[in-house]
This record gives structure tokens, sequence and C-alpha cells, in this order.
């Protein structure tokens, strides 16, 4: 490299340095942040790499992509991305980007523009449509105690081979029975004809005991609290808790 300049900044090892100038002998020296000198000489000079937009010890080199705000309005553009120093696009909408531009005046191109974050830039793009439902699909009912109807059908497994489409047939003469009844058996309606998830609640009491002797206090959630000595313990049911279940899963209402 190019011999070192005093008041320049540099990387050397790992770390920032800035470079005071150099000694009778030619040897460059370099001050850390901590205040510590270096003299460095031949090869250890060779190591240093110049960072010339450092500006201090807290300067951070510039990282890409950068996100700006378009100063298009009511249009298709949603920002516009730096990917290196001398190159951008912009990001549509919907998330395409035009070709690749290349600027000259950085500050010509971000004049009256505001710096966004991934997270800023990424939440102006359209949210993507999630596709309708079609009512007509085929699907499976799971529900063990659904009762069966007239809009239902059924297909039998044998050996565990998947059931093939001409083995469909409606479910005539096992309407009224559950599903869990059709052992070996699986069954299927039109979306828009499958029961609404069923909700169940439960609504347990709730106790807090008390031991006399020093005062521990326990609550419990259940029907009934049996087996605390009279003379130990004191039983108080202070309310109830309601749970519901929804696809299998219970949680405190």
């Amino acid at each position: 490299m190019s011999k070192p300049v005093a008041g320049q900044w540099y990387e050397w090892q790992g770390s920032r340095v800035y470079c005071v100038g150099q000694d009778s002998h030619g040897h460059t020296i370099v001050n850390h942040e901590c205040g510590t000198l270096n003299i460095l000489r031949g090869k250890l000079i060779e190591e240093l790499t110049h960072l010339p937009d450092c500006t201090g010890w807290d300067w951070e080199p510039e990282t890409f992509p950068q996100y700006w705000t378009t100063l298009e309005t009511g249009g298709q553009a949603a920002f516009i991305k730096l990917i290196s120093e001398s190159q951008w696009v912009c990001v549509r909408k919907d998330g395409s980007e035009t070709q690749r531009n290349s600027y000259v005046l950085r500050e010509m191109l971000l004049r009256d523009r505001t710096r966004l974050t991934e997270a800023e830039a990424l939440a102006l793009l359209d949210k993507p449509q999630q596709p309708a439902e079609d009512a007509e699909e085929w699907v499976e009912i799971t529900d063990p105690e659904h009762v069966l109807r007239e809009c239902d059908w059924l297909n039998v497994i044998v050996d565990n081979c998947p059931f093939t489409e001409a083995g469909w047939t409606q479910c005539n003469s096992t309407v009224g029975s559950k599903v869990a009844q059709g052992y070996g058996c699986v069954f299927r309606c039109r979306r828009k004809d499958l029961p609404a998830k069923k909700r169940r609640t439960v609504t347990v009491p709730k106790w807090i005991i008390t031991c006399k002797r020093n005062g521990q206090r326990t609550i419990k959630h259940q029907d009934n609290v049996t087996g605390y000595a009279a003379d130990i313990y004191t039983v108080e049911r202070i309310g109830e808790t309601t749970y519901t279940e929804e696809n299998g899963s219970w949680t405190e209402s």
C-alpha cells in the first residue's frame, strides 16, 4: 500500500487505528482507541487498510442493501433499494424490481427521501391475496363424534391401500351413525357442508387450602377437595375457572 498518511484512519489486525505520523526512522506510529501507541515497520505497515470515509472511533462502514422512501405518490412504486455504492433499483408494491440503475451523485438520488429499515420497507408491499376456498372442494371429516348425513360420503380402506376416487359412495345406510363407528372407513363432504368446529367448555371449582400452622396457601382447581384434616387446614371455595376446548387444546376462558 501507499505510505500511511497522518490524520487518516486505518484498520490494522482487526482494530481501528489513527495514524499519528512517522518517526525519524520512517516508521509509522498509530494510536488505538484505548490510547496505546504502536510503531509499525516493514510488513506490519503493509497490513494497514485505509478507511478513507472514516470520521472517528464510532464510525461504522456503510452496509447494503439500503431502503429509502419513494418520491412517487399514488403509483406502483413502494420504495427504492440501494444495492451498492453505485447501483439502485425501484421496488414495486407487488415486490418486483425494476432494472438496476447507476447513480453518480448520491446526494441527488437521496434528496427529500427518508431511510427505512428493512421491516418498514417490506411493510409497504401489497399483502399477497389468499386464494378463496372452493365451496365445492372435497374435505375429509375427522371429528369422530360427527353424525353422518346424506351429504356425507364414505370410502373403505383395504390393506391400508389408498382409497380411489371410484370407491366413494354416499352415506345412505350409515346416516345417523358416528364417524367413530365407521371402522376401516374414511369420510368426506363438500367444504360448504363441513360442520363448524365444536367448542366445549368446562367449569371447575377453585379452592384455597390454608395450613393453620404456617399460613402456607395452596390453590386447587378440581370438583372436590378431600383429605385435608380440619384441625390442620382450612378449605374454602373462592370461585371457579372455565376452560374451553377447541381443536383438541384447552385454554382458560
